[in-house]
C-alpha cells in the first residue's frame, strides 16, 4: 500500500500537467518559500548564488532567491523578505508540453507576441504571478513570481520604480498603436 501511495504521489508531482498550478509550483511559493524548502523538494543546487538551477528528469528549474537585505537595489532584494527567500521560479520542460495540454483558461491571461521573435507568445497573469512563454504552441517556460496579493511585500523604492516602468510601457504601447 505504501508503494502504491508513493507511486501515485510521484506521478502527480512529476506530471507535466503539474506545471501550472497557480500561485505556487509544487508547494514552492514566491516570496514565502525558502532555499531550504526548494532543496527539500529538488535537492541541493551546485551553486549557492542568488540564481540557482536544478535539474529533474522532466524539467530544468531556475530559482531566483533574495540576495541581500530587504529593500536593496537589485531585483533579488526589492522585497521585504529575508535573504534566500524565493523571488521567482522558472520551469522549462525537457519534453514537449503543449499549451493546450495545460488546460488553463487563457481568457484570464494577457498575451502578446515578442516584437523581435513573433513566433514566441507570452501569456501573463499578474494576479496569479504566472508567465508562460510559448513557441508555436509548445511551452518553452513557465515563470512563477509575486502575485498581486503580495504587492504589500514590495519595498517602497521598488514600487516607485515599477510604477515608473509601467507608465513608460503604457506610453510606448499607445505610441505604437497610434502609428498603425
Amino acid at each position: 500500500m505504501k508503494n502504491l501511495f508513493s507511486l501515485c504521489l510521484a506521478i502527480l508531482v512529476f506530471s507535466p500537467f503539474a506545471l501550472v498550478e497557480g500561485k505556487e509550483w509544487r508547494g514552492i511559493m514566491p516570496l514565502h518559500s525558502t532555499r531550504t524548502d526548494v532543496e527539500r523538494l529538488l535537492g541541493p543546487s551546485k551553486s549557492k548564488s542568488p540564481l540557482s538551477i536544478y535539474q529533474t528528469a522532466d524539467e530544468a528549474v531556475s530559482v531566483l532567491y533574495a540576495s541581500g537585505p530587504p529593500c536593496g537595489s537589485d531585483a533579488g532584494s526589492e522585497w521585504k523578505i529575508p535573504k534566500d527567500t524565493v523571488v521567482s521560479i522558472t520551469v522549462s520542460p525537457k519534453n514537449r508540453v503543449y499549451l493546450a495540454e495545460l488546460k488553463i483558461d487563457l481568457a484570464k491571461y494577457e498575451h502578446f507576441n515578442d516584437t523581435h521573435r513573433p513566433n514566441i507568445t507570452t501569456y501573463l497573469s499578474r494576479e496569479n504571478g504566472e508567465r508562460i512563454q510559448v513557441f508555436q504552441g509548445e511551452v518553452m517556460s513557465i515563470t512563477y513570481f509575486a502575485q498581486t496579493s503580495d504587492e504589500d511585500l514590495r519595498c517602497a523604492q521598488a514600487r516607485q520604480r515599477k510604477n515608473s516602468q509601467n507608465n513608460t510601457k503604457q506610453w510606448h504601447r499607445s505610441e505604437i498603436r497610434n502609428k498603425t
